[in-house]
C-alpha cells in the first residue's frame, strides 16, 4: 500500500511548494496552500464594513463574486455588469487562494478586497440579500483598485502600527529577517551589488539614469501625494494603448498601471497576476517621461525584449532582463531599497511577484494590486510571506543605496 500512494504522496508534497507565477495564464499552475494566520482568520468571518469610508463602484463588466471557505475562496455568483458594490479603499486585499473554473487552485498576485456588498445589480432582490448575508463575506477581484480613488492624486500614506506580520518579517526599521543573499550571488554573479558610482559614468548617461529615476521614484514614492494619472487612466483608452504598443511599439507617458492591467493583462488572459507587466509598463513609461526610448536597453541584441510576448510579464525574465540591460541588483539584507526600486520577492524567479518600492526602508511598497499604495507594517503574515519578502531590489548604475 506505502509503495503504491508514495507517488501520490511525492506529488501532493510537490504542489505544495508551488507558487503561481506572476505572469500570463498559460504559465500558471496550483500555488502554495497557505494556512490563513490568525489576523486572516479574524478577516474571513464577515468583518463589519468600514460604513464611514465606503466607496461604491459601479462594475464594467461581468465579475466574480467570491467567499472564503475552508481558506480557498469559492465562486459565489457572477456579478453582472453595471453592478454597484460598496467597498472601503482602506481595505487591504488578501491573498488566499482561489478555485479556477476548471476546479483548480491558484493565486491572485492582484489579490481580493474583503468587506464588499452589492448596492445595485441585475440580480433578484432575494440573491442579493443572499449574498450580502452570507457568513463568510464577499471578495472581489482586486483590479478594481483604479476605481478606488477619486481625485487627481493619492495620499501619502501614514505608517500604522506594526502587526504579526510584519514582526515575523521585518526589523522595526524595515530590514528583511529573511536573507536570499546565497541565491542572490548564484543568480547574479557579476552584478550584484555592484557599485558605479554617479561620477564614473559619461555625463550623458549621468543625465539619463538621474531622470529616468526621478521619474521612477514619481510614480513609485507613497510618502508624498502622487498624481493619480502616472497610473490610473480611461479603461477604453488603456485597452487601446496597449494594443497600440504591441503593434508598433508606442510607449505612453501616463495610465502604467491601467494599460497593463486593464489593457495588456485582461487582453491577454492574465488579469488575476499582471505584476511583472505593471513593473515593465511603468519602466517604459519612465523612460518615455525622461526622454529616451526604452528600446536601447531592452531589445533583441541583449536578448530581453520588455514585452509579454517576450516573456517580460514573468518574474524571473523580467529581474534577468533588467541585469542584461545593465540596471544594478543589490541584496536587500545588505541595502535599503529607495522609493522607486524595483524589487523582488524572495530570489526574483517565478513563481513569485514584483513590485515598487514606495519609500519608507521599503515598508512602502506599490503593485499592481494596490497602485495607491500598501503599508507592510498592516499586512497579514501570509500575504507577506507569499509576496513581499524582500530578495533583491533593482536601480540605474549610478545609483548606490545606503547599507542598513
Amino acid at each position: 500500500m506505502f509503495k503504491n500512494s508514495f507517488p501520490l504522496l511525492l506529488a501532493l508534497l510537490f504542489s505544495q511548494v508551488l507558487l503561481l507565477a506572476c505572469g500570463p495564464a498559460s504559465m500558471q499552475g496550483n500555488s502554495i496552500k497557505e494556512s490563513p494566520s490568525q489576523q486572516d482568520q479574524e478577516q474571513s468571518k464577515n468583518p463589519l464594513p468600514d460604513t464611514q469610508n465606503q466607496k461604491i463602484i459601479q462594475t464594467s463588466g461581468d465579475m466574480n463574486l467570491r467567499t472564503l471557505k475552508s481558506g480557498i475562496l469559492e465562486s459565489a455568483a457572477i456579478l453582472p455588469k453595471n453592478s454597484k458594490i460598496s467597498v472601503s479603499p482602506s481595505s487591504q486585499p488578501v491573498n488566499y487562494q482561489y478555485r479556477k473554473d476548471d476546479g483548480s487552485l491558484a493565486f491572485s498576485s492582484t489579490g481580493f478586497y474583503p468587506q464588499v456588498r452589492i448596492e445595485q445589480s441585475s440580480l433578484s432582490a432575494s440573491e442579493i440579500s443572499r449574498l450580502n448575508k452570507l457568513a463568510t463575506g464577499l471578495y472581489i477581484s482586486a483590479t478594481i483598485s483604479g476605481d478606488l480613488f477619486t481625485g487627481a492624486s493619492y495620499p501619502a500614506l501614514t505608517p500604522g502600527p506594526a502587526g504579526t506580520g510584519f514582526q515575523a518579517n521585518f526589523a522595526a526599521n524595515g530590514r528583511p529577517v529573511y536573507s536570499y543573499t546565497t541565491s542572490n550571488k548564484k543568480r547574479f554573479p557579476n552584478t550584484l551589488n555592484k557599485a558605479i558610482s554617479m561620477s564614473s559614468l559619461p555625463g550623458a548617461a549621468q543625465v539619463k539614469w538621474g531622470k529616468i529615476m526621478q521619474e521612477l521614484k514619481k510614480v513609485g514614492d507613497r510618502t508624498v501625494s502622487t498624481n493619480k494619472s502616472l497610473l490610473i487612466i480611461d479603461k477604453t483608452k488603456a485597452m487601446q494603448f496597449a494594443i497600440d504598443f504591441e503593434k508598433t511599439g508606442k510607449v505612453q507617458t501616463s495610465g502604467a498601471w491601467s494599460i497593463a492591467v486593464d489593457g495588456t493583462a485582461t487582453r491577454n488572459g492574465f488579469a488575476n497576476v499582471p505584476c511583472a507587466e505593471f513593473m515593465s509598463e511603468s519602466l517604459r513609461q519612465a523612460y518615455a517621461r525622461a526622454g529616451y526610448s526604452h528600446w536601447e536597453d531592452f531589445n533583441s541584441s541583449n536578448k530581453n525584449i520588455l514585452t509579454y510576448f517576450n516573456g517580460a510579464a514573468l518574474v524571473a525574465n523580467f529581474s534577468a532582463y533588467l541585469d542584461r540591460a545593465g540596471w544594478i541588483p543589490w541584496d536587500s539584507q545588505t541595502y535599503i531599497p529607495p522609493a522607486g526600486a524595483i524589487m523582488m520577492h524572495a530570489q526574483g524567479l517565478s513563481p513569485g511577484h514584483t513590485y515598487m518600492s514606495a519609500g519608507d526602508n521599503g515598508r512602502f511598497i506599490v503593485d499592481n494590486g494596490m497602485p495607491q499604495g500598501r503599508d507592510l507594517r498592516s499586512t497579514s503574515q501570509n500575504t507577506i510571506e507569499m509576496m513581499y519578502r524582500h530578495g533583491v531590489f533593482f536601480l540605474p548604475p549610478g545609483f548606490i543605496p545606503k547599507k542598513w
